[in-house]
């Protein structure tokens, strides 16, 4: 399999190019010797060596995207309804499954651009759901709020 570059410009060594790495390591050679043979780094092939101690066979697989704008969508309608206030970041990056707090705010910045949530600025837990987010949840869309307006407008008509 070829060995190709990834939209970030990082390599991306197939999983044979790995697991024979590892493979050498495994057998007694250095990660200097095991790297030269395959044609990456020794960093990369420690890296390897360590996933593979981790996970087995299966850590050498491609990586799980970190979970998308659903996910964190998801995330903040269940945190509301369970605890009737918004999350933190923090709270956020546990009930998501994100692997860091750059990566929750990164896609709280993406949700906001979209549309899905309207936060607060200045405030960490001013984060609201609107109708695009609350949809994308799979929530009900909110019910107006009657205001003192419409009572006056009724008593008048």
């Amino acid at each position: 399999m070829r060995d190709d570059r990834s939209c970030t410009g990082r390599m991306q060594h197939s999983y044979e190019t790995r697991r024979r790495a590892v493979r050498a390591m495994l057998g007694g050679m250095s990660a200097s010797a095991a790297a030269a043979s395959v044609g990456v780094s020794p960093t990369s092939a420690r890296r390897w060596l360590a996933r593979y101690r981790a996970d087995g066979w299966a850590g050498l697989r491609g990586r799980r995207p970190a979970p998308g704008r659903r996910a964190l969508v998801e995330a903040i309608a269940r945190f509301r309804a369970e605890r009737d206030y918004p999350p933190s970041v923090r709270d956020l990056m546990e009930a998501a499954g994100f692997s860091s707090t750059s990566m929750v705010a990164y896609r709280l910045r993406a949700c906001e651009r979209d549309g899905l949530i309207v936060r607060e600025a200045g405030l960490s837990r001013a984060i609201t759901l609107t109708s695009a987010g609350r949809a994308l949840a799979g929530l009900p869309p909110k019910p107006e709020r009657a205001t003192a307006d419409d009572a006056r407008r009724e008593r008048a008509a």
